[in-house]
């Protein structure tokens, strides 16, 4: 995936139903996204609605390494893991 230097580019983080839902909303806006990352390693290649699942979260260490100027969305729903989504906050954070 060759990397588009003057447009931001995104990943949704889950490939669930919140990921779909995420989908819909950055392409009712017309973004560019390059994927889904998921934590779950089966994912992996898999197609979800549409996209491509690109890996965990080494999927989009590999996207910065290669100069996507990538911004993530995370997708988690389900309200009893707060704790989950704020640790993935600091992980993406300290990428």
């Amino acid at each position: 995936m060759k990397p588009d230097t003057n447009a931001e580019e995104f990943i949704v983080y889950g490939a669930g139903r919140g990921g779909r839902i995420v989908k819909e909303i950055l392409e009712m806006q017309n973004l560019k996204i390059l994927g889904f990352i998921d934590d779950e390693a089966k994912m992996k290649g898999l197609k979800k609605f549409g996209l491509e699942v690109l890996g965990g979260i080494e999927a989009l260490r590999d996207l910065k390494r290669s100069g996507h100027n990538v911004r993530v969305v995370i997708s988690i729903a389900a309200s009893n893991l707060m704790k989950q989504r704020e640790q993935l906050f600091h992980k993406l954070e300290s990428e």
